[in-house]
């Protein structure tokens, strides 16, 4: 350890101001993310396959890209109103099942940011923005997932989309 970082009692690994977590344990099957930690780091908690569950504090903002890669325990997570960004691949090839919700809060979701998370059967997105689109939901099973977006939203999402969007189920609520 050196004084940048922080790691707290079951090892995982802070920056010295604990606002960004850096690395999980590979040991843990859940763990609850440190309140006033910001950014969850990219590759945080990468094939930390043992993980089933995770609590994200109101604090957080941004999911790190390959955050949750391939933590195939994990089967469902709430995203708390605080983020406002998913990076790229943050739950790539995770074991994310059933409903998901995004809360009005994400204005930004990176390139297959839920890549191959093939049992997802809802997502429920509060916003839509140009950033918000088909690419974001890149390896998601569209034929069998229902994407729900906000009512009036179709047409940017569509627009946003380049004309792309393949769900075959797109139900505004």
């Amino acid at each position: 350890m050196n004084n940048d970082e922080w790691i707290d009692k079951y090892g995982v690994i802070y920056s010295a101001d604990k606002k960004r977590l850096i690395k999980g344990n590979y040991n843990l099957t859940e763990y609850q993310i440190i309140e006033g930690c910001e950014i969850i780091g990219k590759f945080a908690f990468d094939k930390c396959s043992r993980l089933k569950n995770i609590i994200i504090p109101n604090s957080v903002t941004t999911i790190g890209g390959w955050a949750f890669r391939q933590c195939t325990g994990l089967t469902s997570v709430t995203i708390p109103n605080s983020v406002t960004s998913i990076r790229e691949y943050a739950f790539c090839n995770s074991g994310l099942a059933g409903k998901l919700t995004i809360p009005s809060s994400v204005v930004y979701i990176e390139e297959g940011a839920f890549y191959g998370c093939t049992a997802l059967t809802e997502i429920h997105c509060k916003i839509i923005t140009e950033n918000i689109n088909n690419i974001s939901f890149l390896g998601v099973n569209k034929t069998t997932c229902k994407l729900y977006i906000p009512r009036g939203s179709y047409e940017l999402f569509y627009q946003s989309s380049e004309k792309e969007h393949n769900f075959k189920s797109i139900i505004e609520e």
